[in-house]
């Protein structure tokens, strides 16, 4: 009796067990897996044990295009796929791969009369991406393999080497001095090398858990000289991270102190303060980092003090505190480059104050730098001299008789400076001439007279484009004789550093002549090939002369004329994100796809780089322009800044399409501010790699700053975005309309 009772719970147990393994089953058949795309659940038939997922060995080897072999003997498993060889025994959780061991979540089962695997492990030693959310399970293997990341362009920029451009997206770490890029579907290449930690920088590879990413992140103890989406390029298959240039050593050398960076520098703002005298130079565009510090011995200099003064602009700011009565002169000849050298010099004395002829003129007991600047309503120019006192013959005002000039004025700015004052009666260039005179001092001469400055030239399918510019105001006439399209500018001399780019185009030779048809002036003789006419885009008097050469009629061709809009980022790159939230994708997007219905209704042709969302490289998308000979590339996108102050409407062109693309983003960026009632941030030149590299004019848009709060909840606005569609629209149109008919 007691044997029966033994056998009946025996079956009790029996059933119960397998009442519990049921259940399990049931749970499993929830789980989707989808591998390379495809849901393949039915045939891996998936079950879930202690929350592991197990799928059938042999479907699992077949869906990889792996070999399965079952030893009875020894209750082993093996799949092989030619390069990874797994063996598995049952109830066994260490997996052997090739010649290591590893521990496995789960084990080898055995059920139904098959043999069940643990996907997850299995998938990830034969090199797949596992990447489960909820009941859905996502296989996928790397699309492409991190081989190196390296310094490019002499320390100026991180290098992505990689087999091939996956989607990539910039996190927002709200740390300056740390720096995100995850890419989807990418891996470690198992040479992988390591060549930008050093000393200010460090860089950290891991795999996002739960995820089929990569995430890079790049760390440092100073701020990332980092710009956003105008860091970001693509060079063939790589990804490319440009840096702005960065502060490397402050050095005492035979009486100079010499600022050196990482790159080139842009002339410093420079104010000489006391109590304690200190002169202080604001450097735009250079960031903060570790620097050399060599200033022993030093007869002028106390104390050096760096600061990364601002973020929006960049700014970066040397404080030098003097020693009484002490200064230092910056050698003009040196800025541009990746050194600014200051001479020591005494305080000087500013004597004989005149007019004459056409310029300024005055006596410094030494060399100076001034700084020069023109202010608008009324025209002044403003010239601040440090270190400075007025002494004999330096009058507090001179009335001028003269054709440019009004008035000139000098003061006491502030205690260490000094400032003339110019009311002109035009907008009329200067430039600034230096004399050393036989008694050791200088003649300082502000020569008031236009000058050429820079030709442009570039050239599309349609048309050739020109840009002539000038230090001021000037008249010009325009005439077509036999070949040659003749442009007289009057009042005007040739600068002795401007530069004639090559022929390009319809143009076929260039040659730049005084002139004196108009009085003093330059003649231009452009030698050109077959074109229809010639359309002026400036008024006159005019800073800048735009005219383009068209190669055919194209006021019936509205039509057949390709519009192409980029909506900005998109898929797995949100681009920037709100405090609220909100992506810079979906307001992209949303802006783009109200542009393009604007757009249509009026007759035009109009594509999207994309019309939903989804991830599109830099190179896809100028690709897409290029290949379909669009007209005119307009980029889309959200202004993004560390300072949540930042606000405003910006328009961006690249520096080697000016010519082109000047009168586009005029037109975007006027149209923007009449219609969004923004801050004026301007029209400016930055190399964006999808308007640098579309061969058509092309223009990006900032509408707003989705960082800013306030801006933020504007672009979630339908009436914000729909205004802001209406005047890229409305820009767009304005710009169609002057290519068709001229100024």
């Amino acid at each position: 009796m007691s044997g029966y009772r033994s056998r009946n719970l025996s079956y009790i147990l029996i059933i119960i067990s397998l009442f519990l393994f049921f259940n399990i089953v049931v749970k499993g058949e929830n789980i989707h897996i989808h591998i390379n795309g495809q849901d393949k659940s039915q045939e891996l038939a998936p079950v879930v044990q202690d929350n592991v997922v197990y799928v059938k060995a042999r479907e699992l080897a077949r869906l990889f295009n792996a070999e399965i072999n079952w030893q009875q003997s020894i209750k082993t498993l093996s799949i092989s796929d030619g390069q990874v060889l797994i063996k598995m025994m049952l109830g066994n959780p260490y997996i052997q791969v090739n010649n290591r061991t590893m521990r496995s979540k789960g084990s080898l089962l055995l059920l139904y009369g098959h043999t069940y695997l643990p996907i997850e492990d299995i998938a990830r030693c034969f090199g797949f991406l596992f990447n489960r959310e909820g009941n859905n399970i996502y296989l996928s293997r790397p699309e492409t393999f991190i081989r190196d990341i390296r310094w490019g362009k002499g320390g100026q920029a991180i290098v992505i080497e990689m087999d091939n451009i996956v989607p990539y997206r910039i996190n927002n770490t709200n740390n300056p001095a740390r720096l995100e890029l995850e890419l989807e579907k990418a891996a470690l290449a198992d040479d992988f090398t390591d060549n930008i930690s050093n000393k200010n920088f460090y860089l950290a590879v891991t795999p996002v858990a739960e995820e089929a990413r990569l995430k890079i992140s790049i760390i440092s103890q100073y701020p990332i000289p980092f710009l956003g989406d105008r860091s970001i390029a693509e060079d063939g298959e790589n990804l490319v991270i440009n840096f702005l240039p960065y502060i490397t050593g402050i050095r005492w050398k035979k009486d100079q102190l010499e600022i050196t960076a990482s790159g080139q520098m842009a002339r410093p703002e420079i104010m000489l303060l006391q109590e304690p005298r200190r002169l202080v130079i604001d450097i735009p565009d250079l960031m903060l980092s570790d620097f050399e510090l060599e200033l022993d011995n030093n007869p002028w200099i106390k104390d050096v003090r760096v600061s990364q003064f601002t973020y929006d602009p960049i700014v970066l700011r040397v404080v030098l505190e003097l020693y009484p009565d002490r200064y230092l002169h910056l050698l003009e000849d040196t800025v541009s480059s990746g050194k600014l050298v200051f001479n020591t010099t005494e305080r000087t004395s500013l004597t004989d104050l005149a007019f004459e002829g056409n310029g300024i003129r005055f006596i410094s007991d030494n060399k100076i730098s001034p700084e020069i600047f023109k202010l608008k309503e009324p025209d002044r120019l403003v010239i601040n001299i440090l270190n400075a006192d007025r002494g004999e013959g330096f009058r507090d005002r001179i009335d001028v008789n003269s054709e440019l000039l009004k008035s000139i004025r000098t003061s006491r700015f502030n205690e260490e400076t000094i400032r003339i004052v110019a009311d002109l009666k035009q907008d009329i260039g200067y430039s600034l001439l230096e004399r050393q005179l036989s008694d050791g001092r200088f003649m300082n001469i502000i020569l008031f007279e236009n000058s050429f400055k820079e030709l442009l030239i570039n050239d599309s399918e349609l048309k050739t484009d020109l840009v002539l510019s000038f230090t001021g105001e000037v008249d010009y006439e325009i005439k077509e004789s036999s070949g040659t399209l003749v442009l007289e500018v009057s009042g005007v001399k040739s600068a002795a550093d401007y530069r004639v780019p090559a022929p390009l185009g319809v143009i076929k030779d260039i040659k730049v002549k005084p002139s004196t048809e108009r009085g003093e002036g330059i003649r231009f003789e452009f030698a050109t090939g077959e074109y229809d006419n010639y359309k002026v885009f400036s008024s006159k008097p005019a800073t800048s002369i735009t005219l383009s050469l068209m190669k055919g009629k194209i006021k019936d061709r509205k039509i057949s004329n390709l519009i192409l809009l980029d909506p900005g980022h998109g898929g797995f790159d949100p681009g920037a994100v709100g405090p609220s939230g909100l992506t810079e994708k979906d307001v992209n997007l949303a802006v783009a796809l109200l542009t393009a219905e604007i757009l249509q209704r009026e007759g035009y042709n109009v594509m999207l780089t994309r019309n939903d969302d989804r991830f599109i490289s830099l190179k896809d998308r100028v690709e897409m322009a290029n290949s379909l000979e669009a007209m005119l590339f307009v980029s889309i996108h959200s202004n993004s800044a560390n300072a949540t102050y930042s606000e405003g409407t910006e328009t961006f062109i690249a520096p080697n399409k000016v010519a082109s693309s000047q009168l586009l983003a005029d037109a975007l960026q006027q149209n923007l501010l009449k219609e969004l009632k923004r801050y004026d941030r301007g029209v400016k030149k930055e190399n964006f790699y999808v308007i640098k590299y579309t061969d058509m004019p092309a223009a990006l848009v900032e509408v707003a700053f989705i960082s800013n709060p306030h801006e933020e909840s504007l672009l979630a606005s339908n009436l914000f975005r729909e205004k802001a569609a209406r005047a890229i629209a409305q820009g767009i149109m304005e710009y169609m309309q002057k290519i068709n008919n001229g100024s």
